[in-house]
């Protein structure tokens, strides 16, 4: 399904919407740094808490970060999106509520899944926003970033100088997170510029009847820009040939005149 091109007032809200995604998942990372200690004494863990709750936040991050990017382009920028943002909130309130540092762990790792979709996708979306300006977009997203992390150890120290238990910014983060999905879910978002390109896999299904198995690497002709079937508008790089060697006719298929 197509929408039509967003107005200016739209793509100004949504693009403000991807700012604020990125800046409480910096607030959460950099409040870390100041709330780890108290974290640890906790969960009756010490220093030794730093060693076990980071790896398990950063894993989920770069598993958000490898899948996401790809589901986005799959699924469409909002559906992932709307995912990566329940699974951040889901998880700062789960690890709030944690008995025990067991399932704070795995809270930990579910925070970090979803900070990585939204820290990948809220990106994307931003420049898909203002192709004409891609460049300036970003570094405004990253602007929100570095503002959320620079704030956060601040809002940190000010949280416990007041005696305030260090839960009530994971619920406070949790909560902000609940307001940006219904900010994202009520806004209509536009699919991506070139998901009508994407790959069609099923397309190279007459290639995949050997039983060898073979792989194909495509690299676009950086000089006409565009995509093609023939060489050298993609260049095909295969590790076996398709159909035992028998390529098939000319234009029976993708395959057709493998080199």
């Amino acid at each position: 399904m197509s929408f039509p091109a967003p107005s200016s007032l739209r793509r100004g809200f949504l693009a403000a919407s991807c700012c604020a995604a990125l800046f409480l998942y910096a607030v959460y990372l950099g409040a870390l740094s100041v709330l780890l200690p108290v974290i640890g004494a906790h969960f009756s863990l010490g220093a030794g808490v730093s060693g076990r709750l980071f790896p398990a936040t950063f894993g989920g991050f770069v598993a958000g970060v490898l899948l996401c990017g790809y589901l986005s382009d799959r699924f469409g920028r909002k559906r992932v999106l709307l995912g990566g943002i329940a699974a951040y909130g889901g998880g700062l309130a789960l690890f709030a509520n944690a008995p025990a540092f067991g399932p704070a762990l795995l809270a930990a790792g579910l925070i970090g899944a979803g900070s990585g979709a939204m820290e990948t996708v809220a990106s994307a979306l931003a420049a898909d926003l203002f192709p004409e300006r891609r460049a300036f977009i970003l570094n405004v997203v990253q602007i929100a970033f570095g503002a959320g992390a620079a704030l956060s150890p601040l809002l940190g120290q000010a949280l416990l100088r007041a005696g305030m238990d260090w839960r009530l910014l994971y619920f406070g983060l949790a909560g902000a997170n609940a307001a940006l999905f219904v900010a994202f879910a009520v806004q209509r978002v536009p699919r991506p510029p070139g998901a009508a390109e994407a790959l069609d896999l099923q397309l190279y299904a007459p290639c995949c009847a050997s039983r060898r198995s073979f792989y194909c690497v495509w690299h676009r002709d950086f000089t006409s820009g565009q995509k093609s079937a023939s060489f050298p508008g993609c260049r095909r790089i295969c590790a076996a040939r398709c159909q035992a060697g028998r390529p098939g006719r000319a234009g029976s298929s993708p395959c057709s005149g493998w080199r």
